[in-house]
């Protein structure tokens, strides 16, 4: 209940106490943070981790009409009634301030860029995007990018020493691994009618712009989700025998926490993804 505690005392969700649809929030938020992260992650990590996906999950599910206050600023760490708690959190975590700049600014430009294409989602779903513009789109609203970069910061990861062509080809894989397994898990409540149906969703796209069912567009995206993982698997244990330190094993160890804890989280948050307990079954975990 870290979390919670946390956010009334931040007052994320105003003055009021928590209600239902809060400690959903924080449930949530929770559940991912807990479950996306390596294996070495100590409690304060899962409470910086936590928090950040509460702040989160606050911007990706408001109401379309909530939006321009929360992402539109003429200053970074703006985003409207969120920019107190959203300062606090950045306040009380030591690990960003004191990161690499390279790390820092990674981690600025990521979130900042999600605000961008959040603000955009709801008129991007009505202008019917192809599938190529929905994943330029998807990557950026999926929120694993400035997630990758918390954990390098609290981490500690060495940054230097982990570029190259492969390991930024790590991150554009588990990115799209996410945004593929997290459609799929949005499913139902990305229809017309459901909890989110202003949110984007690739099985839509795909279906509309190749003539295909429903069903034929779950089982193309299943399908692409298990090739990618074991592109990605490849490219991970390559990174790792080319940069061979313990920073490389804690990232590999890191984006698997990533990757798996997302499909986990799809799994068992069924008040948040109803309905799509056998297509997430279906998806092969990225740990070897």
């Amino acid at each position: 209940m870290r979390t919670s505690s946390w956010a009334v005392q931040k007052k994320l969700f105003g003055d009021s106490t928590l209600d239902t649809p809060h400690v959903r929030a924080v449930v949530v938020a929770s559940v991912y943070a807990h479950l996306c992260c390596p294996t070495t992650a100590n409690a304060h990590q899962l409470d910086v981790a936590a928090r950040f996906c509460l702040l989160f999950f606050c911007i990706d599910d408001a109401e379309p009409e909530e939006l321009p206050d929360l992402t539109t600023a003429d200053e970074l760490w703006s985003v409207g009634p969120l920019t107190a708690p959203l300062r606090a959190w950045l306040a009380e975590t030591d690990e960003v301030a004191q990161a690499p700049r390279i790390v820092r600014d990674s981690f600025t430009r990521n979130f900042h860029d999600y605000l961008e294409f959040r603000r955009a989602e709801p008129s991007s779903r009505q202008e019917a995007l192809n599938v190529t513009e929905h994943w330029d789109f998807r990557r950026q609203t999926v929120f694993i990018e400035p997630y990758i970069d918390l954990w390098m910061m609290t981490m500690a990861l060495d940054a230097d020493s982990l570029t190259g062509d492969d390991v930024a080809r790590c991150r554009r894989q588990v990115v799209d691994l996410v945004c593929l397994a997290n459609d799929l898990g949005s499913l139902v409540r990305d229809r017309d009618g459901g909890d989110a149906e202003h949110d984007l969703n690739l099985v839509h796209t795909y279906q509309r712009e190749n003539g295909w069912t429903e069903d034929q567009a779950v089982e193309h995206m299943v399908t692409e989700h298990n090739e990618l993982v074991i592109e990605f698997r490849a490219t991970i244990a390559a990174v790792c025998q080319r940069i061979a330190t313990s920073d490389a094993s804690g990232f590999a160890d890191m984006l698997y926490g990533i990757v798996d804890g997302n499909r986990d989280a799809l799994g068992v948050l069924h008040f948040r993804y109803p309905g799509v307990t056998s297509i997430i079954a279906r998806l092969l975990t990225s740990r070897p």
